[in-house]
This record gives C-alpha cells, structure tokens and sequence, in this order.
C-alpha cells in the first residue's frame, strides 16, 4: 500500500506600520501543504541459497536420462 504524508507548514507574518504614529498591525497567515511522493516499494527479502536437500522450502531437481 502507498503511504501519503501530508505536511501543513503555517506561516504568520506580522507587519507593524507606523502612519502618524497610529500603530497599524497586519497579520497576514500564509498555510503551505506539502505533500510527499510516494514511498518506494520494499526492497524484496534476501535469497538464501540453501544446498541441502533437508531444508524446509529447499526443492531438490533430480532430472533422469
């Protein structure tokens, strides 16, 4: 299954102007989602290479002439 994650970054802005020293303050909210790619498939499990005819999941191929 794919797995997104979603990143929400808010940034607030405070801008402080002075205009005939009446103090006007502006806030201002900017929100940035970010949305990460999918991730990769799972690396597949390692292969054991297993010789012997006595081990489980081990097929022994006899072929006759």
């Amino acid at each position: 299954f794919i797995v997104n994650t979603f990143t929400t970054i808010a940034t607030t802005t405070t801008t402080t102007t002075n205009n005939n020293n009446n103090n006007t303050t502006t806030n201002t909210t900017t929100t940035t989602t970010h949305t990460n790619p999918p991730l990769p498939p799972p690396p597949p499990p390692p292969t054991t290479t297993n010789n012997s005819c006595n081990t489980i999941n081990c097929r022994c191929l006899v072929s006759y002439n």
